[in-house]
């Protein structure tokens, strides 16, 4: 019985829980290189060499914001083809992000294990936080992109048969 209750309460508020701490820390660390006050500029030139930091900064920024958002973006009702439209953009938004993410990841290799594995730096550390919260993201999206939802706006609607 009380296996069934904590099973019920993860199933009817994980999926809503993770949607807010994702895509809210998505939303915050965005606007937090958008506005440069971020002290990952070494790790930026570390993943991307030759790349100007400010514009990558901003642009990677960006970009977070807006997954954040739209992770967020369930619990507001929209019509459905916009909401389709918006997920299918945060899933490439997202797919952009974890390809940047694992060329960071091989990019600068010899900067993420020191001296040797399974020893890991604080770039290493970053790079494998991103792809493990970016990964976590394509999956919220995907369920929430699918229209199943646990719970939001929508759910709360009512029906033209109540």
């Amino acid at each position: 019985m009380f296996e069934r209750t904590v099973r019920d309460i993860i199933l009817r508020f994980g999926l809503p829980s993770l949607q807010v701490l994702v895509g809210g820390t998505f939303l915050w660390f965005g606007l937090l290189k958008v506005a440069q006050a971020t002290p990952l500029r070494p790790f930026f030139q570390a993943g991307f060499p030759g790349i100007p930091t400010t514009p990558l900064m901003q642009w990677v920024g960006t970009s977070e914001a807006a997954i954040g958002l739209l992770i967020l973006l369930p619990f507001i009702v929209l019509p459905e083809a916009i909401e389709r439209w918006l997920g299918r953009l945060a899933l490439v938004l997202m797919l952009g992000y974890l390809a940047a993410a694992f060329w960071a990841l091989f990019a600068a290799s010899a900067n993420i294990f020191s001296p040797s594995i399974p020893y890991i730096t604080a770039f290493g550390d970053f790079i494998l936080h991103r792809i493990i919260a970016g990964i976590l993201a394509l999956v919220i999206l995907a369920e929430v992109t699918n229209n199943q939802p646990l719970d939001s706006a929508r759910d709360k609607q009512p029906t033209t048969s109540d």
